[in-house]
């Protein structure tokens, strides 16, 4: 009897442990789209980012949605990711300095 009591304790632990290291890939799949979309958008100049304001798409089951914001002599581009089974969205915010 104890040790059915272990062996349940001993599964119940690696259910909690194998979810926790999916939500862990998730994110980094997540942070890896959100980092490949910052670099696409900081390699076109300020001008031409002027025509991509926003956009949405969806790889390997995370939504990602983009804006690019004016301001003076910068551009903000925020990047928000829905992650699946994350209860809240992630935002990603970075600035880049316009010289053209």
């Amino acid at each position: 009897m104890v040790l059915s009591v272990a062996v349940l304790g001993i599964l119940g632990t690696s259910n909690s442990v194998a979810q926790q290291m999916g939500g862990g890939m998730r994110q980094t799949v997540a942070m890896s789209i959100a980092q490949a979309r910052i670099d696409s958008l900081s390699s076109i100049s300020c001008s031409g980012l002027s025509a991509v304001s926003s956009g949405t798409s969806t790889k390997r089951g995370i939504k990602e949605a983009w804006t690019v914001t004016d301001g003076v002599n910068i551009k903000t581009i925020a990047v928000v990711l829905t992650i699946p089974k994350r209860v809240n969205p992630v935002t990603i915010t970075t600035m880049i300095p316009c010289k053209d």
